[in-house]
């Protein structure tokens, strides 16, 4: 089964990135809107790598309904509704520097045999944004990375990683749910989709106010990224950096 081609879309944003990351370390007078337009980038393109995990993964199962639909491209317009796809995790990413899945692929569940399978395509997702973040480490580690520059990528990995823990949470609608769901009961499949809406609802409470759920989340999160090498203080001061109209 041949793939399909990387659409030149995903391929100029991937460059732009890169383009405005390089800016970046050149222009300090600059650093709050370089620092925002290089964060968006390089989120949008971590949201178009995490859907194409869920397509490739399905399409290796057998599903060639992603091909069809334009999914293996990772081309961001086919995963992409403009509100939630784009403003949305953009407001939640400005407010509080949520990683929140945005645009979504339409998998055939007829054509996989296995139940693990379905399971394995809804954890592509968040293993895709695992990868990214361990992939963004690289230049951290190994590189003298900027200062300018170092608040941005350390932003991006923040996000990656609360972008994977946050995906897996068993909340419906989200990937972790989506891991179970194959083997649950039909019955209890029927309770969990009629009170998903007000599941969600709680579940965005909890995380933008100063609950348990909230604390323990971003302890996960930062702890992780400590493991990792990522300083909070570069955190932080690239969350400051990307409400770059405080800064005019």
């Amino acid at each position: 089964m041949k793939l399909s081609r990387i659409h030149p879309l995903f391929i100029g944003l991937l460059a732009l990135t890169l383009l405005l990351g390089s800016a970046l370390t050149r222009l300090p007078s600059a650093q709050s809107v370089l620092t925002f337009a290089t964060v968006t980038c390089g989120w949008i393109v971590s949201l178009a790598l995490h859907e194409w995990a869920h397509a490739f993964t399905a399409f290796r199962f057998g599903d060639t309904s992603v091909k069809e639909n334009g999914y293996l491209s990772l081309n961001p317009l086919q995963y992409t509704h403009p509100f939630l796809s784009i403003i949305l995790p953009l407001i939640f990413l400005i407010a509080g520097g949520i990683g929140l899945p945005g645009g979504a692929v339409y998998i055939n569940r007829a054509a996989f045999r296995d139940k693990r399978a379905l399971s394995l395509v809804s954890l592509a997702g968040p293993a895709a944004n695992a990868l990214i973040a361990l992939l963004l480490i690289i230049p951290i580690s190994w590189w003298p990375v900027s200062p300018l520059l170092m608040p941005a990528l350390s932003l991006l990995v923040f996000l990656q990683i609360s972008s994977t823990l946050f995906n897996l949470l068993p909340i419906p609608g989200l990937d972790g749910f989506g891991v179970l769901e194959p083997f649950l009961p039909a019955r209890m499949m029927k309770r969990f989709q009629d009170t998903a809406g007000l599941l969600i609802l709680i579940l965005m409470y909890a995380f933008f106010t100063d609950s348990f759920i909230s604390r323990a989340f971003w302890k996960g999160v930062l702890a992780i990224s400590d493991t990792l090498g990522i300083h909070v203080n570069y955190i932080w001061q690239g969350l400051a950096l990307m409400r770059f109209w405080e800064n005019l």
